[in-house]
């Protein structure tokens, strides 16, 4: 009898681990495809059941680490989400538009100007020493003269036409030198007797002794302001500046005066 229950046993596992319909097919939910896990949620082990023995749980299968890296989708709109934004282009360094250029053309000529004007105004503000220095000489000969004669003069208008020279002369001379000392010149004093003329000294020497000494003095302090203002019309024509232009003409209108004087 315990025979015949585990021969029935065994059919009857046996038709559980095989199990056939009437027609010799298996049935139809076999035919589907297994279902797969739900993402997120790992599929659970099979139990297995073997007669005679206690059922074990299989160990599942761990799936294999895949090194491929996953493709990266692009959207079809994301030209949109994330527009590229262009380039920044880079300025010209002269302007295209016609009123920029006029305007940028216009800006460089001013500054061109401005720049020629400083440099015109330094370089007249520094005067040449040269026709100054001859400027110089001759006040300093007139002076000398002038005051000679104011002593040796026999008349009273002879006196009076050297004294009026030898002073005149002298404030352009004190004049001349503070201009000059403004703009840092200094005139070497050796050359300023370098005009002294020892033709002048023998001829009113001469004169002197034989009495016509008011006339040789009258006639070189002619000539000698006649030098006198060549030698301020050459330093005004060097332009020494506008300050040393002015001076310099009122220097030459008070020579001729003199000269004038000197003739009446």
């Amino acid at each position: 009898m315990s025979e015949l229950l585990f021969f029935f046993s065994l059919l009857y596992h046996k038709h559980k681990m095989n199990p056939q319909d009437q027609n010799g097919g298996f049935p139809p939910d076999l035919n589907q495809p297994a279902p797969q896990p739900v993402s997120g949620h790992p599929q659970q082990p099979p139990v297995i059941n073997i007669p005679g023995q206690e059922p074990y749980v299989a160990a599942p299968i761990q799936p294999q680490p895949t090194t491929q890296q996953p493709a990266i989708e692009h959207s079809p709109y994301e030209f949109i989400l994330n527009p590229q934004k262009p380039a920044k282009p880079i300025a010209p360094l002269v302007p295209t538009s016609l009123p920029k250029r006029i305007l940028l053309f216009a800006g460089v000529a001013l500054v061109l100007i401005i720049l020629f004007s400083v440099i015109s105004s330094l370089l007249k503000s520094s005067p040449s020493t040269a026709p100054l220095l001859a400027v110089l000489q001759e006040q300093t000969e007139i002076i000398r003269i002038a005051t000679a004669g104011e002593t040796a003069a026999t008349t009273e208008p002879t006196k009076s036409l050297a004294y009026a020279v030898q002073l005149s002369v002298t404030s352009q001379n004190v004049q001349l030198n503070r201009y000059l000392s403004t703009n840092k010149i200094k005139m070497n004093q050796q050359l300023l007797a370098a005009k002294r003329s020892t033709t002048d000294d023998k001829q009113l020497m001469a004169a002197q002794q034989n009495g016509t000494y008011d006339q040789s003095l009258t006639g070189v302090i002619q000539k000698d302001l006649g030098d006198y203002q060549q030698a301020l019309h050459a330093a005004y024509v060097a332009k020494p500046g506008p300050k040393g232009e002015r001076l310099l003409s009122s220097q030459y209108d008070a020579a001729q005066l003199l000269l004038q004087q000197t003739k009446q």
